[in-house]
């Protein structure tokens, strides 16, 4: 029986998870603070529109934020690594970390 007939991910698969989900968070969070770097230098727009952007930038990724991170539970463990993956917020040596079937279970179609 694989990871995606069962609820939640094994324990050592979970303590890997909870690691790797907290480096992916700081890249995450990384990316948000460059994006809003070259929102704040581009001279191209005025300060309010820079503002503007910078607000709405902001609001977007806080809710994409709460999507990917949200959840720390074992039964969407496999769904988060998922969109982790999908946002190459994962490196492949992490993704060796896991069991093959968490390996499996978070590939992307």
């Amino acid at each position: 029986m694989g990871v995606r007939d069962r609820t939640s991910i094994s324990e050592s698969d979970w303590k890997v998870y909870k690691r790797i989900r907290d480096r992916a968070q700081d890249r995450y969070a990384q990316r948000v603070l460059e994006e809003a770097d070259r929102i704040r230098q581009d001279g191209t727009l005025s300060v309010q529109d820079r503002h503007a952007e910078l607000s709405r930038m902001v609001r977007e990724r806080d809710k994409e934020m709460d999507w990917i991170f949200d959840t720390l539970r074992r039964s969407s463990a496999v769904r988060c690594l998922m969109m982790m993956r999908s946002h190459d917020l994962v490196t492949d040596e992490e993704m060796q970390s896991f069991s093959p079937d968490v390996q499996r279970a978070s590939e992307i179609p």
